[in-house]
């Protein structure tokens, strides 16, 4: 490992991480998981392998401050990745332009939002990719509830599909207030209090697991290979920095791209995951699934964080460093014959995004009125007592 690398992450870590949780901790919380969806579904799992896994978590940390818990989900990922670039050598190579093929130091911090970045320690060459923790927990949320939303079939043999009817949607949502209520709370966890793991958690029925946990799936897959395809292609030698962390002892500046590397990394990223996914079984038609919600995601977060500080809505897609998401979304339909074919799925992903938003927008508006009764900024608002109001109200009469 790069000593400059693995020393500017523990840096990073050590400003911000705080206390970790220990290992009988973590032990006792995945236990009660286990139990809890044991009673849930009738099923039984091997909690003595789930115990051996945890204690290699903490075993294999790159530095002492680093979350045991999120970087095994990321050493996963990660593994996934390299796994796909090694047996797909030579395709990449005719496919791409692979200035490097081999991963920089990866890591997590407490950050709480949904971002990963790259950074370059001073004078050195080494790179290293930062994730947020809160990245995991936004992915597995957020896959919940858009899976969710789309009305699950069965046909006469038990088998499942997912209907991309928009009225079959629309009602689907209308009969279950608690798709948008779960959306809205992940909104605000996340705008409020920047962590979305403050959102309730909770399990979804058995007909909708397997679709959220692809969408999930995929949507980590591509995040962390959009980032590495930026590596991979060289962009590193043709990029600018912004202002990333600012610690009293020091700044730390995350690399900035152009808009044409952005689609480039978007393209190599999006092949890597449609190949990840097609290891498992899973056809191209599922895999772009993911990629199109990441998508999505950092779209609403760009009009959340536009929302909060009452800027102009119209103004969200403009920045000198990431084409607006439409452009993002055009150039993989048009660039990738392979994900053509879910275009009429992705439509259906974007018509639930746009139900659930505007009801979001809805609730923000009752808490600005809230905010004026009060004479209190939003943000000095008790999260908690919005949240405990979210869950008292009915949405579903707002959809038309």
């Amino acid at each position: 490992m790069s000593n400059s690398a693995i020393n500017l992450l523990a840096y990073i870590q050590q400003k911000l991480n705080g206390d970790l949780p220990d290992c009988e901790s973590i032990k006792a919380t995945h236990l009660s998981m286990l139990d809890e969806m044991e009673s849930k579904w009738g099923t039984k799992f091997d909690k003595s392998n789930v115990i051996d896994r945890i204690n290699q978590m903490y075993s294999d940390l790159p530095t002492k401050f680093q979350n045991p818990l999120t970087y095994s989900l990321l050493k996963d990922i990660i593994k996934n990745i390299k796994d796909t670039v090694e047996k797909n050598s030579e395709e990449l190579s005719l496919k791409f332009k692979i200035e490097n093929n081999y991963f920089p130091i990866f890591g997590t911090v407490s950050m709480g939002q949904f971002s990963a970045q790259i950074c370059s320690p001073k004078n050195s060459n080494d790179s290293l990719i930062i994730f947020s923790d809160g990245l995991f927990g936004f992915a597995n949320l957020i896959s919940k509830v858009i899976a969710s939303c789309l009305p699950c079939v069965k046909d006469k043999d038990g088998g499942l599909s997912y209907s991309t009817d928009k009225n079959n949607i629309k009602n689907n949502i209308k009969h279950d207030n608690l798709l948008i209520v779960r959306f809205i709370d992940l909104m605000f966890a996340y705008m409020m209090r920047e962590d979305p793991h403050r959102a309730q958690q909770y399990l979804i029925d058995k007909e909708h697991l397997y679709l959220s946990e692809l969408i999930r799936d995929s949507f980590e897959i591509f995040v962390a290979a959009h980032e590495y395809a930026h590596y991979a292609l060289g962009h590193l030698s043709d990029s600018t920095s912004e202002k990333l962390f600012d610690f009293s002892s020091e700044k730390i500046e995350a690399i900035s791209y152009k808009w044409k590397q952005e689609f480039e990394a978007d393209e190599l990223g999006a092949y890597l995951t449609v190949l990840y996914m097609g290891s498992r079984g899973i056809d191209t038609f599922l895999s772009g699934l993911g990629i199109w919600v990441c998508l999505s995601v950092i779209e609403v977060i760009e009009k959340l964080k536009a929302t909060y500080e009452d800027k102009d809505l119209d103004l969200v897609n403009f920045s000198t460093t990431h084409p607006p998401i439409s452009l993002r979304k055009e150039f993989l339909i048009k660039h990738y014959s392979e994900i053509q074919a879910a275009k009429k799925f992705f439509d259906s992903i974007d018509y639930v995004f746009n139900i659930l938003w505007n009801c979001f927008y809805k609730f923000f508006d009752f808490i600005k009125e809230l905010q004026q009764k009060t004479k209190l900024d939003i943000s000095d608002l008790n999260f908690e007592t919005i949240q405990h109001l979210l869950y008292k109200i009915d949405f579903t009469s707002t959809i038309n």
